[in-house]
Parts: C-alpha cells; sequence; structure tokens
C-alpha cells in the first residue's frame, strides 16, 4: 500500500524499469532469487511478484524503492501501531525464523532482525524481541529455558512472519488448531473508512465479528 502510495504521488512509476540485483537474491522464496542477476522488469511487475507469490527478491527491490522510513510513516498514518490496543490487549511481539538471535545468517533470518531493530527503534514502549522460533515466542517458560537474555516477558500475542507463504500457513494451522475454524479477519487497514474483507466461505459467525471490529474501529476514530 505504501508502494501505491508512493505511485499515486509521484514519486513512483508502475511502468519504471526496475533492476534486479544480486543483493536481493540471497533469500529463501520465490524464483527471481535463481536468475542471472542485471535484467530489468517494471515496478509493476514486481509488485505483482512480491505480493502473488511472495518473491522476496522483488520484495527487497520494491523495499529499497520506496524506502524503509517512508513505509514506516505510511504504516503509522493508516494505524498499525494503534490497532491492537483500540481493544484493550497489550501488544507483544515476536519476530519469528528458522533462526535464534543470530544462529543463522541466512537472508531470511537476518531480514527478520532487521525489522525487529527497526521496530525497537520506531516503538520501544512496545514489548518486542527476536528474531525467534515458533515455540519460544508462544511459551514464556520455553524461551526462558534456552534464552534468558530475551526482552520479551509472557507470551507473544502479536507474530511477524518472514514472508507471506509464512504468515498465511501460520494463520490457517492456528485457525483450525486453536481456534475452531473461527477467525476474525482480514483485517483491512487504511482505508478512510473502517471496512473489511468477507470471503464467499464466511460463516454467519465470521459475518457477525466482522460487523462487530468494524463498529469498534468506528468508535474509535
Amino acid at each position: 500500500m505504501a508502494a501505491l502510495k508512493a505511485v499515486h504521488d509521484g514519486k513512483l512509476s508502475l511502468d519504471q524499469k526496475v533492476t534486479i540485483e544480486a543483493k536481493y537474491q540471497d533469500n529463501d522464496s520465490g524464483t527471481f532469487q535463481h536468475m542471472t542477476p542485471g535484467f530489468w522488469i517494471t515496478f509493476r511487475d514486481a509488485l505483482v511478484q512480491m505480493i502473488i507469490v511472495s518473491d522476496n527478491t522483488c520484495t527487497g527491490t520494491v523495499v529499497d524503492l520506496v524506502g524503509l522510513g517512508e513505509i514506516q510513516r505510511y504504516s503509522e498514518a493508516i494505524g498499525l501501531t494503534g490497532t491492537i490496543h483500540r481493544f484493550g490487549i497489550p501488544p507483544r511481539v515476536a519476530f519469528l525464523s528458522h533462526s535464534v538471535f543470530g544462529s543463522s545468517q541466512r537472508a531470511s533470518a537476518r531480514r527478520m532482525r532487521a525489522a525487529r531493530d527497526l521496530f525497537v527503534a520506531r516503538a520501544p514502549q512496545i514489548p518486542c524481541d527476536g528474531e525467534m522460533q515458533g515455540d519460544a515466542a508462544l511459551s514464556a517458560s520455553v524461551r526462558q529455558g534456552y534464552l534468558p537474555g530475551s526482552t520479551l516477558t509472557g507470551d507473544a500475542n502479536l507474530l511477524v512472519l518472514p514472508n507471506l507463504d509464512a504468515a498465511n500457513i501460520l494463520f490457517n494451522v492456528l485457525k483450525m488448531t486453536g481456534g475452531h475454524g473461527i477467525t476474525i479477519g482480514p483485517v483491512l487497514l487504511g482505508t478512510a473508512q473502517p471496512a473489511h474483507v468477507l470471503t464467499p466461505s464466511a460463516t454467519v459467525r465470521r459475518v457477525v465479528n466482522m460487523t462487530a471490529l468494524a463498529v469498534a474501529d468506528l468508535a474509535a476514530t
């Protein structure tokens, strides 16, 4: 969304050429990591690859073009830092990876460490830590057993995943194993007025849940 805003503001163009460089190819997701660097695609195609297939080479390219600072400002403007607070749930954030505090130097692990550092710099008042594995994030006792220096207290309730594939997989696994098939979401952010998306598979329970969420959003504005 920050990328499309940059296009709307005239800072970037969907048709501009984007060079795929080797520095973006050290990752674990997508097909562009296997291609010979130095070729170009349009910014539009980079966005499509990033969103549809979670190609991390294109993700790195897009993030650099838009700028982390610009993405952060846009995120704050649409309420990403305050959404969970509106429901009286103090956020505890964990940045998830196969790596634990630098045990891996793969690109995805380094990206999660960098994300954690950026988050701490931007929102020091919110408890967070990472990168760490999922069991440590969801269990304070597990985390204390082998990560005694962790700055996160309690069980994490906001999980940041390394890519779209991991996030979608975890979302659906948790829905079926811990939520009895019931979810509240997806939560649409960035609209002028509260609005959310219902898929064709939505149950009556989900319709009620999302209506209640929209009402809560409206009451908080």
